[in-house]
């Protein structure tokens, strides 16, 4: 008899498995591995940092961190920009990289904007404009003013452009 590595319940077991881990029930065993198999000591443990596949940011294990996502890991530029500023960012605070490089967190490359807009129009990243729709006024979707949008969506055709639609404006 043994007791189970989790709850401490005994637990029946031949010698020669003693120095297995030993667990109860399958959800003891499932809690074990899971406290087991924490940061450093997982198998898979890469060194807390990882490049995030789609978009390229860098991100590193700082559960403590308070912009630390449900998995632990935080950007890494914001943790950079942080020890830059000497203090934590504001909610609408934005972190741009000069070069267009998301990997690349060197303090030099980081810039502070004040709010998303402020970083979008600064990088020229606002509304472009769209020729005007057939009928003269200004296009909002699929090249069609909001009247003609409507019509194209119920009807699936496109609408006839008359001289009265261009002075409804």
């Amino acid at each position: 008899m043994r007791p189970c590595d989790h709850c401490g319940k005994p637990v029946y077991r031949y010698p020669s498995e003693w120095f297995l881990s030993v667990s109860c029930s399958a959800p003891c065993r499932f809690a074990l591995m899971a406290r087991r198999n924490r940061g450093e000591n997982n198998p898979d443990w890469k060194g807390g940092r990882y490049l995030e596949p789609e978009k390229g940011y860098v991100l590193i294990r700082n559960p403590a961190h308070h912009r630390a996502r449900q998995n632990g890991y935080v950007l890494e530029h914001i943790v950079v920009m942080e020890k830059v500023l000497g203090r934590r960012l504001n909610p609408g605070e934005v972190v741009h990289h000069k070069n267009h490089q998301t990997a690349d967190n060197r303090p030099e490359n980081l810039e502070l904007h004040a709010s998303n807009g402020e970083h979008l129009r600064e990088e020229g990243h606002h509304r472009k404009k769209q020729d005007p729709c057939r009928c003269g006024r200004e296009a909002i979707a699929r090249g069609y003013c909001d009247r003609c949008y409507a019509y194209w969506r119920r009807t699936g055709k496109t609408r006839p452009t008359s001289p009265d639609l261009r002075r409804s404006t």
